[in-house]
């Protein structure tokens, strides 16, 4: 285990063997932690892979009821991100790394703002939702609301990375 400044993908425990494009759709447990190794690198993400997490994430989300129980042997719950990878990152690494039988990640929104990976941070919320399904919650905050986005630093972080793509990606994000 790592502390929370030492935080990266290796806390993981994936085997070295699993190389697979970050960008695999569904995603699996090897393309998120390429996608931990691409952001880790300074990369950027593609607006494509952003849009298709975004409305895979939702759709997702939506099978879901609003309200509901968390049934298991032991839950980390994370919360108010903000924007924060490396926040992320030691969040699942002091969870021992992905959920395993019997375990659940819960998030309790506000993943975006504040920060400059912003996207990266939801990103992997929702990478690990689709890979994961039931193992991981998604709860929504005030910040994943259009309108704050628009106040705090989101909107501007999509302008500053996708250009004309930034408004599509903002209305998927809300």
């Amino acid at each position: 285990r790592f502390g929370a400044g030492e935080a990266r993908a290796e806390a993981w425990s994936f085997p070295k063997a699993s190389r697979a494009a970050f960008e695999e759709f569904p995603p699996t447990r090897a393309s998120c932690e390429g996608l931990i190794r691409r952001v880790r690198s300074g990369g950027l993400l593609s607006a494509a892979y952003v849009a298709r997490l975004l409305e895979a994430g939702r759709e997702a989300l939506e099978r879901e009821p609003r309200v509901g129980e968390v049934e298991c042997e032991r839950a980390t719950v994370v919360g108010d991100l903000h924007g924060s990878f490396d926040d992320l990152c030691a969040a699942l690494s002091a969870a021992g790394g992905a959920p395993g039988p019997g375990e659940a990640l819960v998030f309790n929104g506000d993943y975006v703002d504040r920060n400059p990976q912003s996207t990266e941070t939801l990103a992997l919320v929702l990478a690990l939702k689709l890979c994961y399904g039931s193992r991981v919650h998604v709860n929504r905050g005030n910040h994943e609301d259009s309108s704050l986005s628009r106040v705090y630093d989101f909107e501007r972080e999509l302008e500053r990375k996708y250009g004309g793509d930034a408004a599509e990606l903002l209305r998927l994000a809300s």
